[in-house]
């Protein structure tokens, strides 16, 4: 089997494989190249906007398979049962030269945004910086019981909440959601977190603050859009079944097969991965298959789980009458 370097970045920039231009990338056209199953590939990217350094990172492979010995921001790799490596590049952004923006104040306390991103306090005993979660976009602050709420948004969708003391010097909340709704009396706030599975499990997480800190004390389960996703093909039955296992819904995940087909073992098995991605070709064999994903060695594997399946099912239009795992694919 051939083996096939696939090169992603959400930067687009030229690219060059050993020393030489093998083309472009960018989010939507990755680039494919044939490369040896064994040695070192030394891969640089050269992105087009001045807003982004250019990276250069060592590959070594295998009999076709990614041999990562320390992680590097910088990159990710993942191993198709097809013999294509996916290699995902992420370039690091220049530092902004913004200038802090104000955010709001409270006494003689001044809360400012930073696009580090974080929070600056400047108080009359000092300064603080209180990070944000990665993508956090400029927040509004508004007084609460316990000390000061920011809300915002996300770079990539959703929402952030954070909270500070009165005194601002310890961060005494940092949580992202789908959405995030604060309650009247400034007591807590209510967050929608989605699981991000292809029915759309959520939970509605209620957060209250106390003197120990903010505390989640309570957590219902929701749907995302209000009601499941039905699934209507065979591999979005499997999809469907695999992800209910590994969010520990196993009774839920045998919903998915016709009755009296066992289906714990291959289940308890697939709940053991990381994820589950449909695979970016057919297997050769024709076998319908999706895939589950592993991360090991810094290496995202992804590994074949073929179904059977025939029509009808009460949680689906399809009912699936097997699963196998082939970790050795």
């Amino acid at each position: 089997m051939q083996t096939v370097l696939l090169i992603r970045s959400n930067e687009a920039g030229m690219v060059y494989l050993n020393g030489r231009l093998a083309g472009e990338t960018d989010g939507e056209r990755p680039l494919a190249l044939p490369v040896s199953p064994f040695g070192a590939l030394f891969v640089e990217l050269r992105p087009y906007s001045p807003g982004f350094l250019p990276l250069a990172v060592r590959l070594p492979l295998s009999r076709g398979a990614p041999v990562i010995a320390e992680p590097d921001p910088r990159m990710c790799a993942a191993l198709w049962p097809d013999g294509v490596v996916e290699l995902e590049l992420t370039p690091q952004a220049l530092p902004s030269p913004h200038a802090p923006e104000p955010i709001g104040r409270t006494g003689e306390i001044s809360f400012l945004y930073t696009d580090a991103p974080a929070i600056l306090c400047e108080t009359p005993s000092g300064s603080f910086t209180h990070p944000l979660p990665e993508g956090a976009l400029k927040p509004s602050a508004s007084s609460v019981p316990s000390g000061v709420l920011f809300l915002g948004r996300l770079e990539d969708g959703g929402q952030y909440a954070a909270a500070l003391g009165h005194d601002a010097s310890a961060l005494l909340l940092s949580v992202t959601g789908k959405s995030i709704i604060p309650l009247e009396d400034g007591s807590g706030l209510r967050l929608l977190h989605a699981y991000g599975d292809s029915v759309g499990h959520a939970s509605l997480e209620t957060w209250a603050a106390s003197p120990q800190g903010w505390q989640m004390t309570l957590a219902e389960p929701m749907w995302e859009h209000g009601a499941p996703v039905r699934p209507d093909t065979p591999a979005a039955a499997a999809e469907a079944a695999v992800e209910a296992a590994q969010l520990g819904l196993m009774s839920e995940a045998m919903s998915y097969f016709a009755p009296a087909v066992p289906c714990a073992e291959a289940l308890g098995r697939a709940a053991g991965y990381d994820g589950c991605v449909p695979l970016r070709s057919p297997l050769p064999d024709g076998r319908p298959a999706i895939g589950l994903m592993k991360m090991k060695n810094h290496v995202l594997t992804i590994v074949p789980a073929y179904y059977t399946s025939v029509p009808g099912g009460a949680a689906s239009s399809w009912q699936l009458t097997g699963l196998e795992i082939h970790e050795d694919a």
